[in-house]
């Protein structure tokens, strides 16, 4: 029986080749966002968060943070529903002051794409749901 995803997420689409494509649970991986969608991605992924997560420091869940900044990390192409995806977790974000950004992602469970679409006026920043 499949799962809904319960929440929209925003939609990182990788179809570069010689970067992270092939994701396992639970193994973190580091990405830097330059494109104005990702910097837009991650801005909103972390607005949010405590400043202070934003500016390099590891993300410690607590009684004000109960659950890491997510978004869905699509490394298959073709992006369209059916195809397998990921939810990742941001554990660490530094966002430089022109708006790019490092990050350290932890995969938390793969998905397949049931339905995304583009975001109006986002630069191609996609937005979608899944099912596990």
């Amino acid at each position: 029986m499949y799962d809904k995803v319960p929440n929209t997420f925003p939609l990182f689409c990788l179809l570069i080749k010689d970067m992270p494509g092939n994701v396992r649970i639970g193994e973190e991986f580091g990405l830097h966002f330059f494109e104005p969608r990702y910097r837009l991605l991650i801005s909103e992924v972390m607005a949010p968060f405590p400043v202070n997560f934003r500016r390099g420091d590891p993300i410690q869940l607590d009684s004000r943070v109960r659950e890491f900044p997510k978004f869905i990390y699509g490394h298959s192409p073709p992006l369209q529903p059916g195809a397998p995806a990921c939810i990742v977790e941001v554990r660490q974000c530094l966002i430089n002051p022109n708006g790019t950004a490092d990050v350290f992602l932890c995969p938390t469970s793969y998905i397949w794409m049931e339905q995304l679409w583009e975001r109006p006026n986002s630069g191609a920043l996609y937005e979608g749901r899944g099912i596990r």
